[in-house]
């Protein structure tokens, strides 16, 4: 139940993207130094749905009073949005950072069907594989790496509870679902602009 609420309001958050539904800068791959961190700056510290998000996602979490170690009150909410903002931040710095050494671009690319179920797979596809510096379709080995990386990093602070194995892969796993949800909307961005302005 609290896997399926956190899931649903991360979603929600997701209608709100309208100026990442399209990438900035050339066609897949050919991103620049300068454009990756001038992404990375917007993308990281520069979006004001990055505070909106996670303190609704920490007011959730005080809600469920998880984890119970953090209690209640401003000091337990603060350690929750710490916690969310620093997740955050750590994953996008491993991402972007291996994507610039490896020569990937990991922004998120339309698809170019007409078909609902092929744009569908399509955002579904598009969280494990992107385009190398030369446009060509190889895995999204940044994205799944930092997926992993952060949820390691964050048994620094964690309860110990929290640093087990099987919990790293089922916050990998809803974080995956949570993207997947995102690139959805951006997939459908055009769509859902028109039937919520009429």
């Amino acid at each position: 139940m609290r896997t399926i609420a956190l899931a649903s309001l991360l979603a929600a958050s997701a209608m709100a993207i309208n100026a990442q539904s399209l990438p900035a800068g050339g066609p897949p791959g050919e991103l620049s130094l300068h454009e990756r961190w001038d992404l990375y700056l917007h993308g990281t510290y520069m979006n004001p749905l990055v505070p909106l998000r996670n303190g609704a996602t920490a007011g959730l979490a005080q809600w469920m009073d998880s984890p119970s170690e953090w209690g209640q009150g401003a000091e337990g909410y603060g350690r929750r949005l710490g916690h969310r903002l620093a997740r955050f931040t750590i994953k996008s710095s491993y991402e972007a950072a291996a994507a610039a050494m490896l020569g990937h671009d990991v922004r998120y690319f339309p698809s170019r069907s007409a078909g609902i179920p092929t744009r569908a797979a399509h955002a579904l596809v598009s969280g494990f594989v992107t385009y190398d510096h030369g446009g060509n379709r190889v895995p999204r080995l940044a994205t799944i790496a930092s997926s992993f990386a952060v949820e390691y990093t964050a048994m620094q602070w964690t309860p110990q509870r929290y640093r087990t194995h099987s919990r790293v892969l089922r916050n990998v796993a809803i974080g995956f679902g949570a993207g997947w949800a995102v690139d959805l909307v951006r997939e459908f961005s055009p769509e859902l602009r028109r039937l919520f302005h009429r």
